[in-house]
């Protein structure tokens, strides 16, 4: 018998393998001594923390078992690899390397019979940041390509990056009109389809583009697709309506009235008529402007009698349909017999000799006409009445004493009630020169949000000046206010609903102090105030005879700031609103309870907008924040053939209503559809 020996290295072990010749008969034997043929790995280089496949080619005669990737020296297992192919195939690993710097590594593979083989030693550079992203989004064309007039369709488009998408937008050229937004579900996605639910307006062909953002900022787009926009067939069929409910009132009581309708192409308005003469009460138009199925309604109080009322809806193609005449039976009003809620007046301690706002609360089932006060149990002066508070006051000036002090009103019907019978004391009072105290009015808030920071305020007025305010809620001192012209205020949060009494101690540069009447504030949710809210457009009831200058016309934005800000001017206005629609109107007291905010400014993407004393063209992005556009051809191709229609003039007086941020310099780098679909509010942008 022969031995020959050959060293294998596997681990930088060295293993001894005996190849053995024997005769037996005409039989030979053989045991397999060659060990697999391995390549080097690639690739060679990486970045730190990043998955790379690592991969380097064996083959064997007799079949690879077993395959592990190692760093030198050491060596130090980084992972293993189960061929599927024996013979010959690519080992793999996916490997992220927590360090940067050179790293030395090897495949080294095993076969059946136990023989190890290992390939070069690869370098493989590891650099600490990876490369930038600088490729956009692979995105398709859109589909479908033909839709129906005031139909929805789905617009899908597919998208593809290696880093991941993260908002789409689909737009209609020229002008790159924003249709509507995606965002992949999850917020990135590498791979999916961008779809939007949209009904185009008008019949025709519309071309429709989709853009696409990835986490790194590059924009894609895919190929513009044209729509053919048919008009629907014809409509013949009326709406459907339904009869009214409910059937009965009481004369005087406003009463929501309602009834169903429904039309295959959708209701978008309807009207309540009253028979004979089909004489208009009102009308209804269905939440969005158009319905398939809803519920027409309308607030309103008859007279007594008998009424016979008819509703009537349009369709979008202009088909009318009435629903049945229903008679709806109106009552007389009960007899009021319930006479004013009368509270006790306050404050009962005043300063003797000066000019002191005294107050009651005041009440009634229907209406409070007028309020007296009795002094001594005679007649003193007619109260004024502030019905939308709730309250009567009155400013006196007793000399020093005590006196028996009482209300007396009387309700629209006459029923005549007094208020409880108080105590009120007039003291005198001496510091230096003076020894009038502070008048302080009354809160001027009566309803509040919870949970909202509201802005409580009053006015203050003194002979000296007042140096100090406090507020106080059920009692409690809640801090000092703050003092100007006239007014003090400090923003308060009611962290409960209920109804808390409020009211401020002021104190001048004498001394002297006085509290202002207790006022009753409800705090309420936002669903049942009554009162606008933030988010809300608010405006001054005008009077009948205001001129087109008067300040009633101002329009205001009230924010979850708690203050009102203004629109410069219409085109401001119009850039977030299609119309006036949605504008409350509210109080002197509302409006002045709410601190002045700054300017609201253009919507971003919308307009261009250009000083008058400055002959560049600026682009509005976020928060007031201008671009120079520095050439016409960008300014073309970023808002259309017709962009030299689509500047406004703003006067300098604004000027400081914005910055001014980098300039345009690339299409790329600014989308007007995405900077204005990215802002949904005001609120956002202030």
């Amino acid at each position: 018998m022969k031995n020959f020996t050959s060293c294998l290295r596997g681990f930088g072990i060295v293993g001894v393998l005996a190849v053995s010749f024997a005769t037996a008969g005409s039989t030979l034997a053989y045991v397999d001594g060659t060990a697999p043929i391995v390549g080097s790995v690639t690739p060679t280089s990486a970045y730190v923390s990043t998955p790379i496949t690592l991969s380097g080619s064996y083959s064997d005669d007799v079949g690879a078992t077993f395959c592990q990737f190692v760093e030198l020296p050491g060596p130090t297992l980084l992972g293993t690899f189960i061929p599927s192919s024996p013979l010959s195939g690519t080992a793999t690993l996916s490997y992220a390397f927590a360090t940067a710097g050179s790293h030395t590594v090897q495949l080294q593979c095993r076969d059946a019979a136990g023989n190890w083989g290992s390939g070069a030693s690869t370098y493989i550079d590891v650099a600490t940041t990876p490369a930038p992203d600088t490729t956009a989004p692979s995105i398709g064309s859109i589909s479908p390509t033909s839709a129906i007039v005031g139909t929805p369709v789905t617009l899908s488009a597919g998208f593809s990056d290696a880093v991941g998408a993260t908002f789409c937008q689909f737009v209609e050229m020229p002008g790159s009109s924003l249709l509507g937004t995606y965002v992949p579900a999850g917020g990135s996605a590498m791979n999916g389809t961008a779809t939007l639910s949209y009904s185009f307006s008008v019949a025709g062909s519309h071309t429709v583009q989709a853009q696409c953002r990835d986490a790194a900022g590059n924009w894609g787009a895919g190929a513009s697709t044209y729509i053919d926009v048919a008009t629907p067939p014809s409509d013949v069929t009326a709406p459907s309506v339904g009869s009214i409910a409910p059937t009965s009132a009481t004369a005087g009581t406003t009463v929501t009235y309602s009834a169903s309708f429904s039309d295959a192409v959708g209701v978008t308005f309807c009207q309540f008529v009253e028979s004979p003469g089909s004489s208009l009460l009102g009308t209804s138009v269905p939440v969005g402007g158009s319905a398939v199925n809803g519920s027409a309604t309308l607030a309103y109080s008859f007279s007594a009698g008998s009424h016979a009322v008819q509703v009537q809806c349009r369709d979008a193609v202009g088909n009318w349909g009435s629903g049945s005449v229903t008679t709806i039976t109106v009552s007389s009003a009960a007899v009021d017999t319930t006479p004013p809620s009368i509270g006790e007046i306050f404050p009962l301690s005043i300063q003797a000799n000066s000019d002191v706002l005294i107050y009651v609360n005041v009440s009634d089932n229907v209406y409070v006409d007028r309020c007296e006060l009795y002094r001594n149990s005679s007649y003193y002066a007619t109260m004024s009445i502030n019905r939308t508070v709730g309250q009567s006051y009155l400013t006196v000036n007793f000399p020093s004493g005590s006196y028996a002090v009482k209300a007396r009103c009387v309700d629209s019907i006459g029923n005549v009630a007094f208020g409880a019978e108080r105590t009120l004391i007039a003291t005198a009072s001496y510091y230096g020169s003076d020894t009038s105290a502070p008048s302080v009015g009354i809160m001027n808030q009566s309803s509040v949000i919870v949970g909202t920071p509201a802005t409580l305020s009053l006015n203050v007025t003194d002979n000296v000046g007042v140096s100090q305010c406090t507020l106080y809620v059920n009692g409690v001192s809640s801090g000092d206010m703050t003092l100007y012209s006239g007014y003090a205020s400090r923003t308060y949060t009611f962290s409960y609903t209920g109804s808390y009494g409020v009211y401020a101690t002021c104190r001048d540069a004498a001394g002297n102090a006085a509290s202002g009447a207790l006022r009753t504030v409800s705090v309420v949710s936002a669903s049942s105030s009554g009162l606008p809210t933030p988010g809300s457009l608010i405006k001054l009831v005008c009077p009948s005879d205001a001129p087109p200058d008067h300040r009633c016309k101002a329009v205001y934005y009230y924010g979850s700031d708690g203050r009102r800000h203004p629109f410069p001017n219409a085109k401001v206005y119009f850039t977030w609103y299609p119309d006036f629609s949605q504008v409350l109107e509210v109080s002197e007291i509302f409006m002045s309870s709410l601190p002045l905010g700054k300017n609201v400014v253009y919507r971003p993407g919308t307009r261009m907008v250009k000083f008058t004393t400055l002959n560049r063209v600026y682009a509005v992005a976020a928060r007031g924040i201008l671009r120079w556009v520095t050439s016409e051809a960008l300014a073309a191709s970023m808002y259309g053939p017709n962009w030299n229609q689509q500047i406004d003039d703003i006067s300098d007086v604004f000027y400081m209503n914005y910055a001014f941020g980098s300039d345009i310099t690339l299409s790329s780098s600014f989308f007007p559809g995405a900077e204005s679909a990215g802002t949904t509010s005001i609120d956002a942008n202030l």
